[in-house]
Protein backbone atom coordinates (compact mmCIF):
# COMPACT_ATOMS: atom_id res chain seq x y z
CA UNK A 1 0.00 0.00 0.00
CA UNK A 2 1.33 3.44 -0.92
CA UNK A 3 1.48 6.49 1.31
CA UNK A 4 -0.15 8.77 -1.25
CA UNK A 5 -3.06 8.37 -3.65
CA UNK A 6 -4.06 10.50 -6.64
CA UNK A 7 -6.78 12.35 -4.73
CA UNK A 8 -4.34 13.38 -1.99
CA UNK A 9 -1.84 14.60 -4.58
CA UNK A 10 -4.49 16.55 -6.50
CA UNK A 11 -5.63 18.37 -3.35
CA UNK A 12 -2.03 19.04 -2.35
CA UNK A 13 -1.10 20.51 -5.74
CA UNK A 14 -4.10 22.85 -5.73
CA UNK A 15 -3.10 24.07 -2.27
CA UNK A 16 0.53 24.52 -3.33
CA UNK A 17 -0.57 26.44 -6.41
CA UNK A 18 -2.91 28.74 -4.48
CA UNK A 19 -0.41 29.52 -1.73
CA UNK A 20 2.46 29.98 -4.19
CA UNK A 21 0.53 32.43 -6.38
CA UNK A 22 -0.56 34.33 -3.28
CA UNK A 23 3.02 34.60 -2.02
CA UNK A 24 4.25 35.59 -5.46
CA UNK A 25 1.66 38.36 -5.61
CA UNK A 26 2.46 39.54 -2.10
CA UNK A 27 6.18 39.60 -2.90
CA UNK A 28 5.63 42.11 -5.69
CA UNK A 29 2.37 43.71 -4.53
CA UNK A 30 0.53 42.60 -7.66
CA UNK A 31 -2.31 40.25 -8.44
CA UNK A 32 -0.47 37.22 -9.83
CA UNK A 33 -3.59 36.12 -11.69
CA UNK A 34 -3.62 39.47 -13.46
CA UNK A 35 -0.12 38.86 -14.86
CA UNK A 36 -0.53 35.14 -15.51
CA UNK A 37 -2.85 34.07 -18.28
CA UNK A 38 -5.28 31.25 -17.55
CA UNK A 39 -3.28 28.98 -19.87
CA UNK A 40 0.05 29.73 -18.16
CA UNK A 41 -1.49 29.02 -14.75
CA UNK A 42 -2.97 25.78 -16.06
CA UNK A 43 0.36 24.62 -17.50
CA UNK A 44 2.21 25.60 -14.32
CA UNK A 45 -0.24 23.55 -12.27
CA UNK A 46 0.26 20.54 -14.52
CA UNK A 47 4.06 20.80 -14.27
CA UNK A 48 3.78 21.28 -10.51
CA UNK A 49 1.59 18.17 -10.32
CA UNK A 50 4.08 16.08 -12.29
CA UNK A 51 6.97 17.31 -10.15
CA UNK A 52 5.07 16.66 -6.92
CA UNK A 53 4.16 13.15 -8.03
CA UNK A 54 7.84 12.47 -8.80
CA UNK A 55 8.83 13.75 -5.34
CA UNK A 56 6.24 11.65 -3.53
CA UNK A 57 6.91 8.54 -5.61
CA UNK A 58 10.60 8.78 -4.67
CA UNK A 59 9.70 9.28 -1.00
CA UNK A 60 7.24 6.39 -1.12
CA UNK A 61 9.99 4.01 -2.19
CA UNK A 62 12.16 5.07 0.73
CA UNK A 63 9.63 4.57 3.51
CA UNK A 64 9.46 1.30 5.40
CA UNK A 65 5.81 1.51 6.43
CA UNK A 66 2.62 2.90 4.93
CA UNK A 67 1.24 4.78 7.90
CA UNK A 68 -1.19 7.70 7.95
CA UNK A 69 1.01 9.62 10.39
CA UNK A 70 3.92 9.46 7.95
CA UNK A 71 1.90 10.70 5.00
CA UNK A 72 0.48 13.56 7.09
CA UNK A 73 3.94 14.66 8.21
CA UNK A 74 5.24 14.68 4.64
CA UNK A 75 2.20 16.54 3.30
CA UNK A 76 2.49 19.10 6.11
CA UNK A 77 6.15 19.52 5.20
CA UNK A 78 5.29 20.20 1.54
CA UNK A 79 2.64 22.73 2.56
CA UNK A 80 4.99 24.48 4.97
CA UNK A 81 5.95 28.12 4.48
CA UNK A 82 9.56 27.19 3.72
CA UNK A 83 8.61 24.91 0.84
CA UNK A 84 5.87 27.08 -0.69
CA UNK A 85 8.24 30.04 -0.51
CA UNK A 86 10.58 28.17 -2.86
CA UNK A 87 7.88 26.85 -5.20
CA UNK A 88 6.79 30.29 -6.31
CA UNK A 89 10.39 31.00 -7.26
CA UNK A 90 9.79 28.67 -10.19
CA UNK A 91 7.65 31.44 -11.70
CA UNK A 92 10.28 34.15 -11.14
CA UNK A 93 13.46 32.94 -12.85
CA UNK A 94 14.80 36.47 -13.29
CA UNK A 95 15.84 36.91 -9.66
CA UNK A 96 14.89 33.82 -7.67
CA UNK A 97 16.04 30.21 -7.72
CA UNK A 98 14.76 27.06 -6.08
CA UNK A 99 16.94 26.48 -3.01
CA UNK A 100 17.12 22.68 -2.61
CA UNK A 101 19.45 22.93 0.36
CA UNK A 102 17.09 25.20 2.25
CA UNK A 103 14.06 22.92 1.84
CA UNK A 104 16.25 19.91 2.65
CA UNK A 105 17.46 21.53 5.86
CA UNK A 106 13.84 22.22 6.77
CA UNK A 107 13.03 18.54 6.17
CA UNK A 108 15.82 17.49 8.54
CA UNK A 109 14.02 19.50 11.22
CA UNK A 110 10.55 18.25 10.28
CA UNK A 111 10.94 14.61 9.20
CA UNK A 112 13.79 12.95 11.16
CA UNK A 113 11.38 10.48 12.78
CA UNK A 114 10.61 9.01 9.35
CA UNK A 115 14.01 8.76 7.71
CA UNK A 116 16.42 9.14 10.60
CA UNK A 117 20.00 9.92 9.58
CA UNK A 118 19.12 9.43 5.90
CA UNK A 119 16.69 12.36 5.86
CA UNK A 120 19.09 14.82 4.25
CA UNK A 121 20.12 12.51 1.41
CA UNK A 122 16.60 11.22 0.71
CA UNK A 123 14.90 14.61 0.69
CA UNK A 124 17.63 16.28 -1.37
CA UNK A 125 17.38 13.51 -3.97
CA UNK A 126 13.58 13.73 -3.91
CA UNK A 127 13.78 17.43 -4.74
CA UNK A 128 16.17 16.60 -7.56
CA UNK A 129 13.46 14.31 -8.93
CA UNK A 130 10.89 17.05 -8.49
CA UNK A 131 12.92 19.63 -10.41
CA UNK A 132 13.89 17.25 -13.20
CA UNK A 133 10.27 16.21 -13.69
CA UNK A 134 9.04 19.79 -13.52
CA UNK A 135 11.63 20.88 -16.09
CA UNK A 136 10.82 17.98 -18.41
CA UNK A 137 7.08 18.67 -18.16
CA UNK A 138 7.62 22.36 -18.92
CA UNK A 139 9.03 21.42 -22.34
CA UNK A 140 5.51 20.37 -23.28
CA UNK A 141 4.06 23.62 -21.89
CA UNK A 142 4.75 26.24 -24.59
CA UNK A 143 2.94 29.17 -23.00
CA UNK A 144 4.52 28.59 -19.59
CA UNK A 145 7.93 28.22 -21.22
CA UNK A 146 7.45 31.46 -23.16
CA UNK A 147 6.27 33.26 -20.01
CA UNK A 148 9.34 32.08 -18.08
CA UNK A 149 11.61 33.17 -20.94
CA UNK A 150 10.02 36.62 -21.02
CA UNK A 151 10.22 36.89 -17.23
CA UNK A 152 13.90 35.96 -17.30
CA UNK A 153 14.68 38.49 -20.04
CA UNK A 154 12.68 41.19 -18.25
CA UNK A 155 14.69 40.56 -15.09
CA UNK A 156 11.92 39.28 -12.85
CA UNK A 157 8.23 38.54 -12.55
CA UNK A 158 7.79 42.05 -11.16
CA UNK A 159 9.50 43.58 -14.19
CA UNK A 160 7.19 41.57 -16.42
CA UNK A 161 4.16 42.78 -14.48
CA UNK A 162 5.46 46.33 -14.86
CA UNK A 163 5.65 45.78 -18.61
CA UNK A 164 2.03 44.68 -18.55
CA UNK A 165 1.14 47.86 -16.63
CA UNK A 166 3.08 50.02 -19.07
CA UNK A 167 1.39 48.40 -22.05
CA UNK A 168 -2.02 48.95 -20.45
CA UNK A 169 -1.24 52.60 -19.76
CA UNK A 170 0.17 53.02 -23.26
CA UNK A 171 -3.01 51.54 -24.70
CA UNK A 172 -5.03 54.02 -22.66
CA UNK A 173 -2.84 56.92 -23.80
CA UNK A 174 -3.22 55.91 -27.45
CA UNK A 175 -6.97 55.71 -27.01
CA UNK A 176 -6.99 59.20 -25.47
CA UNK A 177 -4.88 60.56 -28.31
CA UNK A 178 -7.26 59.07 -30.84
CA UNK A 179 -10.19 60.71 -29.04
CA UNK A 180 -8.33 64.04 -28.99
CA UNK A 181 -7.46 63.69 -32.67
CA UNK A 182 -11.11 63.10 -33.50
CA UNK A 183 -12.12 66.16 -31.48
CA UNK A 184 -9.52 68.31 -33.24
CA UNK A 185 -10.59 66.99 -36.66
CA UNK A 186 -14.20 67.85 -35.90
CA UNK A 187 -13.17 71.32 -34.74
CA UNK A 188 -11.19 71.89 -37.96
CA UNK A 189 -14.16 70.82 -40.05
CA UNK A 190 -16.44 73.21 -38.18
CA UNK A 191 -13.90 76.02 -38.58
CA UNK A 192 -13.61 75.26 -42.32
CA UNK A 193 -17.40 75.43 -42.65
CA UNK A 194 -17.39 78.78 -40.86
CA UNK A 195 -14.71 80.09 -43.22
CA UNK A 196 -16.86 79.07 -46.19
CA UNK A 197 -19.80 80.96 -44.71
CA UNK A 198 -17.65 84.09 -44.20
CA UNK A 199 -16.23 83.76 -47.72
CA UNK A 200 -19.75 83.61 -49.17
CA UNK A 201 -20.78 86.60 -47.06
CA UNK A 202 -17.69 88.58 -48.17
CA UNK A 203 -18.36 87.87 -51.83
CA UNK A 204 -21.97 88.91 -51.49
CA UNK A 205 -20.98 92.03 -49.53
CA UNK A 206 -18.59 93.16 -52.22
CA UNK A 207 -21.20 92.53 -54.90
CA UNK A 208 -23.74 94.61 -53.10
Amino acid sequence: MHLFNSAMISILVKELLGVSLSKLGNRYSVDAKYVLSEKVEEEFQRCLSIGTQAFLTFIDKKTQKSELIQSKLILDYLKSSTVTEEIWHLLDPGLEFFDKRLVTKHACESLPQIFGESTEIIIFDAWEEFLKSFSFASRAAPELREFLRASYEAGSFRALSNIEDVLERLGGAISNLQDEELTVSNAIELYADELKVYRTWAINFQTN
